[in-house]
């Protein structure tokens, strides 16, 4: 599996103050600087400060706060760059200016990131699930991998559940299972952590089928769903050496949106590995949705691949 080679981590300058651990207070940081040192890539460090609207511009005093607010989040920056490159990574950093989920989506064109790290919700968001207005943007749009730190070891992987599609529509889809298993082993080999994998599946209104079957014809045909679901999951597996068999690999029977957020919760998962559709137009909304409403609900760190 080729390694992440340039990372891009968005950083909030206001949680970092000068003489303290950067790594204690910044765990998204931290989180980039374990990986570029595996991996043998370069940090790119930014935060970003919006413009000041049409009324602020015309308050001097407004004027010289932001300007002073500019000037302290570019000298933090320095300095959590320079504290990266002390640990042995090459790094850079930049103060972005204007619409957060804009700037980060550039950034990552230009520089041609293959990860970006940032906190799943900022500390001044106004969502109310567990995952931002920027990170959605960044799930449905950024052409890279995302890692949206949360939870109090979101800078440590402990347990990691890798969340794949045994029922791939086309190789693309079966692809992308081949990339968040083989990026979950690699984690599970650097950390040690332990790996659960597993696949949502269920009936399309199986529900609305029961109340109009045999109790036992219905039990058959949920029986012999679940077999071909299954004969599909060991597929997939194969290719890795595992089988559904395996006391860590499960089937869950359920909506996607429900079954992997509870799972997560029940089995105290520090990291949930996952698959995103990057897709222009209607299609890229719907699935964006979908992931959104899943995600949303995951108490834990997450990395969506593409």
């Amino acid at each position: 599996m080729q390694a992440f080679h340039k990372i891009l981590v968005a950083v909030d300058c206001s949680r970092f103050e000068s003489g303290q651990s950067a790594l204690s207070t910044l765990p998204e940081l931290q989180r980039a600087l374990q990986i570029a040192r595996y991996s043998g890539a370069t940090l790119h460090v930014v935060d970003v400060l919006r413009d000041l609207n049409m009324a602020a511009r015309l308050l001097s005093q407004w004027q010289a706060e932001h300007q002073k607010l500019s000037e302290e989040k570019q000298s933090k920056l320095s300095e959590l760059a320079t504290l990266c490159e002390a640990g042995g990574v090459r790094t850079t950093s930049q103060l972005l200016h204007g619409n957060f989920s804009q700037q980060l989506l550039q950034v990552i064109q230009d520089r041609q990131i293959d990860l970006l790290i940032r906190p799943a919700k900022g500390l001044r968001s106004a969502e109310s699930g567990a995952i931002g207005a920027t990170s959605s943007q960044l799930l449905r749009r950024a052409a890279c991998a995302l890692w949206l730190t949360q939870g109090e070891r979101s800078a440590g992987c402990t347990h990691i559940l890798a969340a794949v599609d045994a029922t791939p529509d086309d190789e693309a889809h079966a692809a992308l299972n081949r990339i968040i298993l083989q990026r979950s082993l690699d984690l599970v080999k650097r950390e040690g952590c332990q790996l659960h994998i597993a696949y949502a599946w269920d009936i399309y209104d199986s529900e609305l089928l029961r109340g109009r079957l045999p109790e036992s014809q219905f039990d058959e045909m949920i029986e012999r769903n679940r077999l071909c679901h299954e004969e599909s999951y060991e597929r997939e597996l194969s290719e890795f050496g595992l089988h559904t068999s395996d006391s860590n690999v499960h089937m869950l029977r359920g909506a996607a949106t429900q079954v992997i957020p509870d799972f997560c919760r029940q089995h105290q998962i520090d990291l949930l590995v996952c698959g995103t559709v990057a897709r222009g137009g209607l299609s890229g909304l719907m699935i964006g949705n979908t992931a959104n409403r899943m995600l949303s609900k995951v108490p834990c760190s997450i990395l969506a691949l593409r």
